[in-house]
């Protein structure tokens, strides 16, 4: 046979246009029956590392472990050295609280030396008139004296022992007004008796200094006692304790019977609408 011609049936065959094209053969992946193998970390277990894998394994293992405790440990020891650096500022801030104690116990003690010494100038002309220096005080009481007495015992123990029973005892008249709380004013203004002069005072002060308005008001207030002023204080059988008559008690705590003189209206006019001004009437003296 001629070699051209073989060649040329080579070519026929290839040419075959029944045979199938290289372009019409699917992938090897669109092929359902065809399974890929894969390879997962499983197929590796134990069971399969040879003893020098296995052995290597292990002291992986070991290392890995270490190291969290080693890190456990660590975040242990800051956890403790931050407990016990607020431990050490405990002390601090214990000494830090009892020194503001200490501050607002001084206030407390500074604001009641202020009314002592405010009570012990009203006081004053009660022990000079009543009693010598070296006499033993005598049962008759003048009521003007009785009658500052008697409030500033009602408000100092109040303030002293700020319970809820002392407070309630004090008459209506006499409890602190808003202006007294949240204003600041001298002591002495809080042992008046009326409410409106009180306000009237801490509005206005400091424009009425208390040398000025001691004189007008004691020599002229009054609660109109119209019996004896002997007859105001006792003493119980046997014993050298004076208790107040209770009828006098009931007198002083109604408001109504208060006033001041027109001496008092004529130096301070403009506190002359926050009280009862009355003529000087002839109560209370001792014959």
């Amino acid at each position: 046979m001629d070699p051209r011609q073989y060649i040329g049936q080579t070519s026929n065959i290839h040419a075959d246009p029944t045979a199938p094209s290289s372009s019409s053969i699917p992938p090897l992946q669109t092929f359902p029956n065809k399974k890929r193998r894969t390879t997962t970390t499983g197929s590796r277990g134990v069971a399969n590392l040879t003893p020098e894998q296995l052995a290597r394994k292990r002291a992986s293992d070991r290392e890995a472990q270490r190291a969290i405790r080693e890190r456990t440990k660590v975040q242990i020891e800051n956890l403790e050295r931050q407990i016990e650096g607020l431990r050490a500022q405990r002390p601090y801030q214990e000494l830090q609280h009892s020194i503001r104690q200490k501050e607002t116990v001084q206030a407390e003690n500074a604001e009641l030396k202020r009314t002592l010494v405010s009570i012990q100038a009203l006081i004053q002309p009660l022990l000079s008139a009543n009693c010598a220096i070296g006499e033993a005080p005598q049962h008759s009481l003048s009521t003007s004296y009785a009658e500052r007495l008697y409030i500033m015992f009602l408000i100092m123990r109040w303030q002293i022992a700020p319970t809820q029973e002392n407070y309630e005892r004090l008459p209506d008249w006499v409890t602190p007004r808003a202006s007294q709380l949240f204003q600041p004013h001298p002591a002495w203004i809080d042992h008046l008796p009326w409410p409106r002069m009180r306000d009237k005072l801490v509005q206005i002060y400091p424009s009425i200094p208390f040398d000025n308005f001691f004189i007008p008001y004691t020599t002229t207030v009054s609660v109109n006692w119209p019996y004896d002023s002997r007859d105001i204080l006792f003493a119980a059988s046997g014993t050298d304790e004076l208790s107040m008559d209770p009828n006098f008690e009931t007198h002083l705590r109604d408001l109504g019977n208060w006033s001041l003189g027109p001496a008092f209206a004529q130096s301070h006019p403009i506190l002359a609408d926050t009280t009862t001004i009355r003529r000087n009437i002839d109560f209370g003296t001792t014959p």
